[in-house]
């Protein structure tokens, strides 16, 4: 089953990962937190406002960027 797992970094501070069913690690948190309280906080949130996220691309052609608002 895919899960979230909080760990601790070499600085001691609190991050998450996200793997999928086979373990692979599909998002992890560019943020350290001070406690496990505040990284089990953001979980929450991402679980809240992730089913009503719209999806965004960005494309490089010629080095010019365009951008789709949704796909």
């Amino acid at each position: 089953m895919a899960n979230f797992e909080i760990f601790q970094d070499p600085q001691n501070n609190f991050r998450w990962r996200f793997q999928a069913n086979n373990g692979n690690t599909l998002a992890r948190s560019e943020e350290s937190f001070l406690n496990r309280l505040n990284c089990e906080h953001a979980i929450l949130l991402l679980k809240q406002q992730a089913p009503k996220a719209s999806i965004s691309v960005e494309l490089t052609t010629n080095s010019s960027m365009k951008k789709s608002s949704e796909v």
